[in-house]
């Protein structure tokens, strides 16, 4: 039986926690951007729509910068590299007190590259003190306290709107306190990312001897795993995962917080829609937690194709509650029916429910 508090599973423990901090503030704005740059468009040095383009750039260049993510991790080294990543985010999110395109383009490229190198420090971490035995349990341990950050995101965003003067829309002095807030979150991530033990290797091992690989041989077999076949099946997976989660932390919210038909504050009811769907998140991990450590004998493909179904579902449900000016400006129009909180907030949960669950099931295949 693997014990839940070895070593090295408190560094597991840790890493979340870091990476939990992280998550409350970047994953939180990250739900509320667009609306947030929405609002600061109203002063007009911003184009409205500014907080999508954002996130095309953070994603496009993160994209890039895994070519050379590995290749960068063992040259900083593990400490090193969450350090510079962990910093990115934190220079993003300062980077909403001097909003305008410039800025909000040039720090959403630095937090490309700063994510690639923080996740590719995780992954290696995360392998080096885990076992076969141990990858499934480690990853759900880490995706359900990681993932519980958006629930404590939400009751921020829940308790800043409720006592804010004007809860129907952003004003600067509110954006200014949530970035700084989001911003201080993420150093707190940071400080805490810091003190983790670092393994004696960080190398392949042969032999007990371990081996150093050059930089460019490194990024050469990175770009070789594109000829793999099951590098290429995985990649399959990858790109709906990555289509779910834009999706689901930044199209989704919009479209709550733009349709005016839901009743009840939008903000208000937005901030309770992200509490959902980071229960939901943490709900999903803490079951493939469950099912890694009581149930090791059920089919991944069974786990994956049933969640999967699942998401397809949510999303018909979503298409037909919401109408479809919601996701680009504020909107007073029906769906398919008259858009229902209810429905909206159920959603909410499922698409976090869903999505952790893919992730964790990817993250346990390496």
């Amino acid at each position: 039986m693997v014990k839940f508090l070895d070593n090295f599973t408190v560094n597991v423990y840790i890493q979340s926690f870091g990476f939990f901090f992280i998550n409350f503030a970047f994953y939180t704005q990250g739900l509320i951007e667009e609306t947030v740059i929405n609002s600061y468009a109203q002063h007009g040095n911003i184009d409205k729509h500014a907080g999508y383009t954002s996130q095309a750039v953070n994603y496009a260049t993160l994209t890039i910068a895994n070519c050379v993510a590995a290749a960068l991790v063992g040259t900083l080294r593990i400490r090193w590299s969450l350090f510079v990543g962990t910093l990115t985010f934190v220079i993003f999110e300062c980077g909403f007190l001097f909003l305008n395109e410039y800025v909000l383009y040039s720090t959403s490229a630095l937090l490309g590259v700063g994510s690639a190198i923080l996740w590719c420090a995780h992954g290696k971490y995360l392998a080096l003190i885990s076992t076969k035995a141990t990858a499934a349990r480690n990853s759900a341990i880490f995706f359900t306290i990681y993932q519980s950050g958006t629930i404590f995101g939400g009751i921020f965003l829940l308790l800043m709107f409720k006592y804010a003067d004007k809860t129907d829309n952003f004003d600067i002095p509110l954006i200014h306190i949530l970035y700084a807030v989001f911003a201080g979150v993420s150093f707190c991530g940071l400080m805490i990312l810091s003190t983790l033990p670092m393994p004696k290797s960080e190398g392949f091992t042969i032999d007990g001897i371990e081996t150093k690989m050059p930089q460019m041989a490194i990024m050469k077999s990175t770009l070789s795993l594109l000829s793999d076949k099951k590098i290429l099946l995985i990649s399959v997976t990858m790109l709906y995962t990555g289509m779910s989660l834009t999706f689901w932390s930044g199209i989704y919210p919009t479209c709550v917080a733009f349709t005016k038909k839901l009743n009840g504050d939008s903000n208000i009811l937005l901030a309770v829609t992200v509490i959902m769907a980071g229960v939901g998140e943490t709900l999903g991990g803490v079951i493939c937690g469950v099912i890694g450590y009581f149930y090791k004998n059920i089919r991944r493909r069974v786990i994956v194709t049933a969640v999967t179904v699942c998401n397809l579902l949510v999303i018909a449900v979503i298409f037909i509650n919401f109408p479809k000016e919601s996701a680009l400006d504020e909107t007073h129009e029906l769906g398919f029916i008259t858009p229902s909180t209810t429905i909206a907030i159920t959603c909410g949960f499922w698409l976090g429910f869903n999505d952790v669950i893919i992730k964790v099931e990817k993250h346990s295949l390496f």
